[in-house]
């Protein structure tokens, strides 16, 4: 099985980055949509994770025949099912076309003025109220307003490139975006939307309609530069939990030296979460482990009674990619596991719970996607795009629940600035209704 593993993985890659390029190719999709980030985050903690998994065999414990079969099975029914959805369900298009085409001011004053107020909404991440329930709101939601007030910085050099004050500007918030992200305590994902900002806003505003191979090899390598980056990062983030300037500021001197180390490449690609998949599955549906029952729609409810402090609920639910480590007692020391959307579905009942959120995430990306190519030029959406990037690109590992309220959080950002800007410069833009 570990060579069936081995090879199904490898085909995972090339089916996920084809369905990327060719459709992109062929002109018959957009190259920076929520779509090809969630292909490209499975070809890399699906693909890429199962490839690694075989290098160590029951690492965690030993799997039948039957757990990786299930695996596979689990695998096909949620991406088939993913397709068809983000392909033939005509529900997110119609929404599309009908919701959402009011907003604010674009103009540059407008934007030049949301961009220190965005820069202010991220200091509730260095600076949390210490008032229960507040402080994390702040902090969870008011770190993404760096990216938002970088975008927003973009997009003004975008319009004016050679205007000096713009340059100055966007050099600044790009800095202290970067930095931020480095003592943000939430791991490679904040510095991939920093990160993403630059080419979303280049290719939506600029370099859409441009020649596909050129775009496609720009993106390219500007994704592998990332890939160094964050490798770079993984190196030197052993202090993130002190969010202050003189950390960031110790780490950005120290990712030179690490720039060319790839020790760690291939863990950062692929990580667990194939193997973790197979532990659920074997826990939970081969097995059935005593004690480890199952947990329908468990990542709905978690989302659900998240914003309820833990103080004030002791017994509130908690994320699979914690309890699985701590129950099965393979815990070495704090770990947040990564399940994978399969390892979730088999933890809630099985692949009729892999269909449901299959058409769940098939939904959403499609909505946002459709969103996108009606509004190309909308600032506040490519914001949330850029937020919402290393969240998308990291949900097919998981822990999916988490994961979604990240992304909750950082579109919250983005509708709270959006409605400022409503209130202080009244409505701006109407996209045309279409069906």
């Amino acid at each position: 099985m570990i060579r069936l593993l081995f090879l199904f993985s490898w085909m995972f890659v090339a089916v996920m980055l084809l369905m990327i390029t060719v459709p992109y190719l062929r002109r018959q999709r957009d190259l920076l949509t929520t779509w090809n980030l969630f292909l490209l985050g499975s070809a890399c903690f699906v693909g890429l994770s199962g490839v690694g998994t075989t290098g160590y065999p029951n690492r965690l414990v030993e799997y039948t025949r039957a757990d990786y079969l299930w695996f596979f099975s689990g695998v096909f029914t949620f991406y088939v099912t993913l397709w068809l959805t983000y392909t033939f369900f005509r529900w997110p298009r119609r929404a599309a076309g009908r919701r959402l085409r009011k907003w604010p001011k674009m103009s540059n004053p407008v934007l030049f003025v949301l961009m220190p107020l965005c820069m202010v909404m991220s200091l509730g991440l260095l600076f949390p109220v210490q008032i229960q329930g507040i402080g994390q709101l702040m902090a969870n939601v008011g770190k993404y307003g760096a990216v938002y007030g970088m975008v927003f910085m973009l997009v003004l050099w975008s319009r004016q490139p050679l205007n000096p004050l713009f340059v100055f500007m966007f050099i600044g918030v790009t800095l202290y975006s970067f930095g931020l992200s480095m003592v943000s305590g939430s791991g490679r994902r904040e510095m991939v939307a920093v990160l993403a900002a630059f080419p979303t806003v280049l290719y939506w505003l600029r370099f859409r309609y441009a020649s596909r191979t050129t775009t496609l090899t720009v993106v390219v390598i500007l994704s592998l530069f990332s890939v160094v980056l964050l490798n770079a990062y993984s190196s030197v983030r052993h202090n993130r939990g002190d969010r202050s300037l003189a950390t960031a500021l110790a780490m950005i001197q120290e990712l030179p030296k690490h720039m060319m180390d790839t020790t760690g490449m291939a863990q950062m690609l692929g990580q667990d979460a194939v193997d973790v998949s197979l532990l659920a599955i074997h826990v939970y549906q081969t097995e059935r482990w005593d004690g480890f029952d199952r947990n329908p729609f468990h990542t709905v409810s978690y989302v659900l009674v998240n914003p309820i402090p833990r103080e004030l609920w002791e017994n509130k639910p908690e994320a699979l990619g914690l309890t699985l480590p701590r129950d099965t007692r393979l815990w070495t020391g704090g770990e947040n596991w990564g399940p994978g959307i399969v390892g979730h579905g088999f933890h809630e009942g099985g692949l009729h719970m892999l269909v449901f959120y299959a058409i769940l995430v098939g939904t959403v990306l499609r909505f946002f996607d459709e969103l996108l190519v009606r509004q190309p030029d909308n600032p506040y959406l490519l914001g949330m795009l850029a937020t919402c990037s290393g969240q998308i690109v990291a949900w097919p590992r998981g822990d999916t629940a988490v994961f979604t309220m990240q992304i909750i959080g950082a579109l919250a950002a983005g509708l709270a600035v959006a409605v400022f800007a409503r209130i202080f410069f009244g409505k701006g833009v109407e996209y045309a209704r279409t069906d």
